[in-house]
């Protein structure tokens, strides 16, 4: 069975995910997998030149996504979709070479009543995106304070650790052994002897 655009759309739209707050626009993804696959979810292309291959509705690559060839049968379009939505929550719409290429606009929809405009949505922002981010940025702020606190006292307790150490090294040794050739001190007591 070939898929239609608005299938492979409505197929995507089960297994959308979230990329940096926005979730995929579903007509542009289904118009990816048209240009990609032509609709044909059985589509393998052959070796690519750098010797990785293309499987499914949405072209999942070897190379690229192995886990995703490993764990999903990519040419059954319900998993294929679902790889899709997995590649496209880590890099979005910039993972397939035609949407880069602009291939995939030919199998957009019409988006205006005139049907003068075929420009894509780049994403469909998610409503809870704005409170989600708030909460991320006070948590990643109090992450940094706290990471720069606890090194800066790391810091101190070395340096502290250190001098103890030295002390207590120092005090260990016998006075003899502080008083050598090469120590200052000694030399000075050395002089210090032979003038008295």
């Amino acid at each position: 069975m070939t898929y239609s655009q608005k299938q492979c759309a409505e197929l995507f739209s089960k297994h959308n995910r979230q990329y940096r707050g926005m979730y995929a626009d579903v007509q542009v993804m289904g118009a990816i997998a048209m240009a990609e696959s032509g609709g044909d979810p059985r589509v393998t292309d052959n070796v690519n030149k750098d010797g990785s291959r293309d499987r499914g509705l949405w072209q999942i690559n070897s190379k690229y996504w192995p886990e995703l060839w490993k764990k999903y049968d990519l040419y059954d379009p319900e998993q294929n979709a679902e790889a899709a939505a997995i590649v496209w929550s880590k890099q979005a719409y910039g993972a397939w070479a035609t949407y880069n290429s602009k291939s995939y606009e030919k199998f957009l929809p019409d988006r205006s009543l005139s049907g003068d405009l075929k420009k894509p949505l780049d994403a469909v922002k998610d409503p809870m995106a704005d409170i989600g981010n708030s909460v991320r940025q006070s948590v990643n702020a109090v992450t940094e304070t706290l990471v720069k606190v606890s090194l800066s006292s790391a810091a101190f307790v070395l340096a502290l650790t250190l001098i103890i150490m030295g002390v207590i090294i120092l005090a260990r040794r016998p006075a003899s052994r502080l008083i050598g050739a090469g120590n200052p001190v000694g030399k000075a007591a050395r002089i210090a002897k032979k003038v008295t």
